[in-house]
């Protein structure tokens, strides 16, 4: 007989009547004329809505492999910080500017102790032999002045970096600032402003997901994936393709697109990927599915895989889904949507 999940879904992480049903789709108002601001921003290719299928961005899960699952696992359970992506919501983070200020300080005081320090101590101890005017004194005075006012400062931003990348101290500046959020249970799509307040929040079906190419100036073609809020004239909409690195095939943007439709939508179990892994059991209709036999493998069927095994997985997985459509039937979200 199956056991029950031990983390069994509460009141609180119920769905509400506002969460994405692809099987029960209100019917949608047709978009009114668009602003030049909002002809821009939706001037490329434009993805439909459609019943999502089990395909996911093999290039959006790669980077998140064991090892770096059980990192993250760690962090959380020691910072008591909520994961950017579980049954609830998938949030995505970017550093800030000072973050990036601070990376490029750190780096340049690992580079000058690990590097430059023993040259300059070297170099200071060594001035009285090839420089008659210096004594011993004197360069131990000119290497104390060089350690206090220039090695000190950069040992201790180096030593913080440190401290921050093994989860212990993170000031309030160096922390990651909110773009987005994509939530599960309420259909919600935020964009946050760089302050965390909330820029926008709407429905996820009254989006528009638009594929927008540029080339760059190698000639190559760079590709940025958006949804795009349908409705009002905003110049801003939420990069999908932060999920994922640069540069990738058109398909893997299909692909994204599916994955995220399945995330959102209710009707479905959750993409079956080493991230939602450990919070299959604490979604409703992922949590029913797995509990009926229907996901086919072990509860921790991604997370016992070793790195080359999550590898070797990933890609039999892509060698497959090149041979099968990449997304279902499209929905007509325009009037009354039936389920294919």
């Amino acid at each position: 007989m199956k056991q029950q999940p031990t983390n069994s879904v509460n009141d609180s992480k119920a769905y509400t009547s506002s969460a994405y049903n692809s099987q029960d789709i209100a019917p949608q108002a047709q978009p009114s004329p668009k602003g030049l601001l909002q002809s821009l921003l939706t001037k490329g290719q434009s993805f439909s809505f459609r019943r999502p299928t089990s395909t996911i961005s093999t290039s959006a899960v790669m980077g998140q492999n064991p090892i770096h699952w059980k990192k993250m696992a760690e962090y959380i359970s020691k910072t008591q910080e909520q994961a950017g992506w579980d049954e609830q919501r998938l949030e995505q983070e970017a550093l800030s500017r000072w973050t990036q200020i601070y990376m490029f300080l750190s780096a340049v005081g690992k580079i000058s102790c690990q590097f430059f320090l023993p040259l300059f101590i070297v170099v200071f101890l060594t001035m009285p032999f090839y420089d008659e005017r210096s004594s011993f004194i004197e360069a131990f005075e000119a290497l104390g002045l060089v350690l206090l006012y220039g090695f000190f400062p950069l040992s201790l931003l180096w030593g913080q970096a440190e401290l921050v990348n093994r989860g212990y101290f993170t000031p309030w500046f160096l922390k990651a600032q909110k773009q987005f959020s994509l939530n599960r249970q309420t259909g919600m799509v935020t964009l946050y402003k760089s302050n965390g307040k909330p820029r926008f929040s709407h429905p996820f079906i009254e989006f528009d997901c638009i594929l927008v190419s540029a080339p760059s100036h190698q000639g190559l073609i760079n590709y940025a994936l958006y949804l795009v809020h349908r409705y009002n004239g905003y110049s801003q909409g939420i990069p999908l393709h932060g999920l994922m690195p640069n540069n990738q095939l058109v398909v893997e943007y299909q692909a994204l697109w599916n994955m995220i439709q399945r995330y959102m939508d209710i009707s479905q179990p959750m993409p079956d990927v080493l991230i939602l892994e450990a919070a299959r059991e604490r979604d409703i209709t992922t949590a029913k599915f797995d509990l009926a036999g229907k996901r086919g493998h072990p509860s921790h069927y991604w997370r016992e895989m070793s790195d080359e095994e999550f590898t070797k997985t990933l890609e039999a997985i892509r060698g497959k889904q090149q041979k099968s459509p990449k997304q279902g039937p499209v929905l007509d979200i325009f009037k009354k949507s039936k389920a294919a």
